[in-house]
């Protein structure tokens, strides 16, 4: 499984921290008011510069972007806080991602690297249970690049200091797996946690 000795495993967060549901968002938005849905998914998810990837790379403020949300409603629209709450909700565990993270710590280098916004670093990831884990941060919306930009996955191996070969990155999108190996890291493809946390464990030494 892995071919090089590792010191830093680095992990992405949605689908393999958290399971994410973006979709999710709209069902919330739905509860809150008359919402044209399709307009606003649109928007934020698609053609050449959707609000979601202005949002991550820090180009368009929280504020704003709830702001944008708003004008999507038909008649009166939610207030930012109830938006906010909305966007947050898009979150479940990865059990068996969160039962490895601690027993990583002292014995690993431990790292997250996540394309995300302000609002979700700041209201979700870091919590209580998972934050503490991480022994450096790479994101999205502080960096101004997403992945598969090579600049966000450079941002980690910096404030690693090894060489690449020494990375095992975890992520559920095979594009950003395949970033990863572009430049040197060991890098899985995560499409069942359960499984592939525990023989990562394995692989680690950690059974």
């Amino acid at each position: 499984m892995l071919h090089h000795p590792v010191r830093l495993v680095l992990f992405d967060y949605g689908n393999v921290i958290s399971f994410v549901d973006h979709r999710r968002f709209l069902r919330n938005l739905q509860r809150l008011g008359n919402v044209d849905l399709d307009a606003l998914w649109r928007d934020v998810h698609e053609g050449p510069d959707p609000a979601l990837r202005r949002l991550e790379t820090g180009e368009l403020e929280t504020a704003a972007f709830f702001d944008r949300v708003a004008t999507f409603f038909r008649g009166a629209a939610p207030t930012r806080e109830a938006l906010s709450a909305a966007y947050c909700d898009l979150f479940e565990p990865v059990a068996a991602t969160r039962a490895l993270l601690p027993r990583l710590r002292g014995r690993y280098r431990v790292g997250l690297l996540s394309n995300t916004s302000r609002i979700h670093f700041e209201r979700v990831i870091r919590d209580r249970e998972v934050y503490p884990c991480f022994d450096q941060v790479t994101l999205s919306w502080e960096v101004g690049a997403m992945k598969p930009d090579p600049r966000i996955f450079e941002d980690a191996l910096a404030k690693f200091g090894g060489p690449p070969k020494e990375v095992v990155y975890l992520d559920d999108i095979v594009t950003y797996v395949e970033a990863a190996r572009a430049l040197g890291m060991q890098a899985i493809h995560v499409t069942d946690p359960a499984t592939q946390m525990l023989a990562l464990a394995q692989a680690l030494d950690l059974l």
